[in-house]
């Protein structure tokens, strides 16, 4: 345990280290780009630069590449959904479809033969959950021939496909979260703590992807860098990843019931609404941002993370 946790604080400080570098350098590249491809206008419509999502992409997915001592399932999982997640998010932060919002509004315009870069999103995120989660074995107790039997067992192909299906939905939910500066980086950090103190066969990726969060907080915070859903996808689906590792598949079905109960509840109920009516919540979501006296009041969002921007 110790070890683990002493393994861990390595890994999350090379991920901090490595989102300031990547912001470093991306910011210095895109110094001349056009404004329109980098800048955004935010919820209280200041300009902000949308680079930080793929400097957090970016470092996470090659920090997690090179560590030599990540179990090679795992790490194949976490960038293969991370690339496909950070992707899928990239495309829609350039070319977003304006209007639709949620599940509701990106499948209520494919049935009327119309195909949102949200639906395409949502597409891209969940056969990229679905790959990573095939990449990962579920956990054996017996010896290394009943691995191999495991394979071919409907019970594996089923926590297999669970296991995928929660990446997809943490990448999603991430995406729910990121609507106010700090808030879903918060979320990451806290939720990657634990994972990476346990260490169980995701520590490591948890570890890297909360560093990379924490490195990237204080430039969200301060409303310098949004993450977009280039870097909410990411992070998510990393978290996904490491959370479903070697996890049981009873805590594997019990997380993706979690995540499609808020999904579907992000449909009719503001998340917004309900942290800023809890005053512990209200807290630490206000924690390190910028003073709010000119905040507009929290709108209705129909958060839906597929296609927001």
């Amino acid at each position: 345990m110790k070890a683990a946790v002493v393994s861990a604080a390595g890994r999350a400080a090379a991920g901090c280290a490595a989102a300031w570098f990547s912001h470093a350098t991306l910011n210095r590249v895109a110094r001349d780009s056009s404004s329109k491809l980098i800048r955004r206008t935010n919820y209280r419509g200041h300009q902000v630069s949308m680079l930080g999502g793929p400097a957090v992409a970016v470092a996470a997915l090659a920090t997690i590449s090179l560590d030599p001592h990540a179990e090679p399932r795992v790490r194949r999982a976490a960038v293969l959904a991370g690339s496909v997640a950070t992707l899928a998010g990239l495309l829609d932060d350039l070319s977003g479809t304006p209007g639709a919002r949620g599940f509701r509004g990106h499948l209520g315009a494919l049935r009327h033969g119309k195909v949102t870069t949200g639906t395409g999103k949502l597409g891209l995120i969940g056969a990229g959950g679905l790959m990573a989660g095939w990449c990962l074995e579920p956990p054996v107790s017996g010896p290394d021939d009943a691995r191999e039997s495991r394979r071919h067992d409907f019970r594996a192909i089923g926590y297999r496909l669970a296991a995928g299906a929660v990446i997809a939905a943490a990448a999603n939910m991430a995406n729910l979260l990121d609507l106010r500066p700090g808030r879903v980086l918060k979320a990451v950090i806290a939720a990657a703590a634990p994972i990476a103190a346990s260490g169980a066969p995701g520590y490591r990726v948890a570890a890297i992807t909360g560093g990379c969060a924490a490195g990237m907080l204080p430039l969200d915070l301060s409303e310098e860098v949004m993450l977009g859903d280039t870097g909410a996808n990411c992070v998510g689906a990393l978290l996904g990843v490491a959370s479903v590792s070697g996890a049981k598949p009873r805590t594997v079905v019990g997380l993706l019931s979690v995540l499609a109960g808020l999904t579907a509840l992000s449909e009719r109920v503001s998340f917004s609404r309900v942290i800023e009516a809890n005053p512990a919540l209200n807290w630490v979501d206000h924690l390190g941002r910028r003073p709010a006296e000119d905040d507009p009041s929290a709108q209705a969002e129909q958060a839906g993370g597929v296609g927001d921007a």
